[in-house]
């Protein structure tokens, strides 16, 4: 609110409507970049809101420039209906999986240097995980999973963006993995243990080793 819209913030170019508004190929890459954003946006805790027309493509610079009109058809209006349906698919995606409303969340892997993250979010009986891309050259992604999830747990891939799939991440680009169903919740602790003085023992039960998967597949 009162502030520029994220589609002109994250569109390359001087700060001028030639470049943010009337570059074909600029306006292009602003909408691919806010399809990552928003992605990333849907994924995280809390309750995602939208700035009305940033879901069909409306700029504008720093207030008032960012109260346009929303850009009605059939007022003469260019709603950009592929928008739209990306951020109605967010929406869906959010009330079909309980994980991404009500899950903890957890930073499993980040790369500056590379310019990627991944993080999970969890339920008692469901996870998923969302692998970003932000940088412009093709990466891949090791997802460290032991005790976030048991080992062996299948995860699909539930949603992506800009050509990334469950082994590659092309740039600025993300894919949402989720799991099945199933009891995720933790075994609880163990009680009634004790140590003698002098007991050269150690306790090493309850441990899962489990295998890092070399992409950005959750294996």
């Amino acid at each position: 609110h009162d502030t520029e819209r994220i589609l002109w913030t994250l569109t390359p170019g001087g700060e001028t409507r030639a470049a943010k508004e009337h570059d074909a190929g600029n306006v292009a890459e602003g909408k691919r970049r806010l399809r990552l954003a928003s992605l990333i946006q849907f994924a995280m805790p809390g309750m995602p809101t939208v700035y009305y027309g940033d879901e069909v493509g409306l700029t504008g610079d720093d207030d008032p420039d960012d109260r346009r009109a929303y850009p009605w058809a059939d007022h003469g209006g260019s709603p950009d209906g592929q928008l739209r349906n990306h951020y109605k698919a967010l929406a869906g995606l959010r009330k079909t999986h309980n994980v991404l409303t009500r899950g903890d969340f957890r930073v499993l892997a980040a790369d500056d240097e590379a310019g990627t993250v991944a993080f999970g979010r969890k339920t008692g009986e469901q996870a998923a995980i969302l692998v970003v891309n932000a940088d412009s050259d093709t990466q891949t992604v090791d997802l460290p999973l032991a005790g976030f999830v048991p080992a062996g747990t299948a995860f699909s891939v539930a949603y992506a963006v800009n050509g990334a799939t469950a082994t590659s991440l092309p740039p600025f680009s993300a894919a949402l993995f989720v799991s099945g169903v199933t009891d995720l919740t933790p075994t609880a602790s163990p009680s009634g243990l004790a140590a003698e003085a002098g007991s050269a023992s150690s306790a090493s039960s309850g441990r899962i080793s489990q295998p890092r998967p070399t992409s950005a597949a959750a294996r």
